[in-house]
């Protein structure tokens, strides 16, 4: 009989041994999840941007070529004197 108790008791704590182990992977898993859903959303923002960017370039173009083209109309003239249709 003690025997049996003896194996009894190992069985538990083998058994607990497993449960413990399988909670732990389970934090681990859950863990794994919200890393990979925040990579993502990073990802997503990331995205987001990038053809906000792609969007606004058109326009950024416009403005700065729109700017040259009403300097040149006030000075006509280079830093140093030259015309600027010779640059």
């Amino acid at each position: 009989m003690l025997n049996s108790s003896a194996d009894l008791q190992q069985l538990r704590e083998i058994f607990l041994q497993i449960f413990d182990r399988l909670f732990e992977q389970e934090a681990l898993n859950q863990n794994f999840e919200q890393r990979i859903s925040r990579l993502e959303q990073d990802a997503q923002r990331q995205e987001d941007r990038v053809e906000f960017l792609e969007s606004e370039i058109p326009g950024l173009r416009y403005c700065v070529a729109r700017n040259a083209e009403l300097e040149y109309a006030e000075n006509p003239y280079s830093l140093d004197g030259e015309p600027r249709c010779n640059s």
